[in-house]
């Protein structure tokens, strides 16, 4: 299976994930913003989402940058590790689509994240 997870890859906890499946035969792949140009790993294959050659909005741009990531590899599933661009794979209805959350999306920086309700109802979607 070739999977492809959203996620920054300075995070040791997604190259952890990336590696345990790598072990099990997977092809992987680590999508992530700016940071993955400053990363060498040897043995996961990263990728930025570029947004520089778009214009429009932020969300926008994002989502086109990772569709054309996405046609280039070819994933059998993607799997999001945070709810911050949450908007750009629904927005491509790319299926399918896992997402773990593991850090400050879940208790933000001082406990559990209390934010508008239109935006839980969005993440519990």
């Amino acid at each position: 299976m070739r999977i492809c997870l959203l996620s920054d890859p300075v995070y040791l906890h997604t190259q952890r994930w990336a590696r345990y499946f790598l072990k099990k035969g997977h092809e992987v792949c680590i999508v992530g913003g700016n940071s993955a140009n400053t990363l060498h790993l040897p043995d996961i294959a990263t990728y930025v989402v570029d947004d520089s050659q778009f214009k429009g909005p932020w969300i926008v741009r994002t989502t086109l940058s990772l569709k054309r990531l996405l046609d280039k590899i070819k994933p059998d599933i993607l799997h999001m590790h945070f709810l911050g661009a949450l908007v750009a794979p629904i927005l491509l209805r790319f299926k399918p689509f896992v997402v773990s959350v593991w850090g400050v999306d879940i208790v933000g920086e001082t406990g559990l994240v209390k934010d508008h309700h239109w935006r839980e109802r969005f993440y519990k979607r």
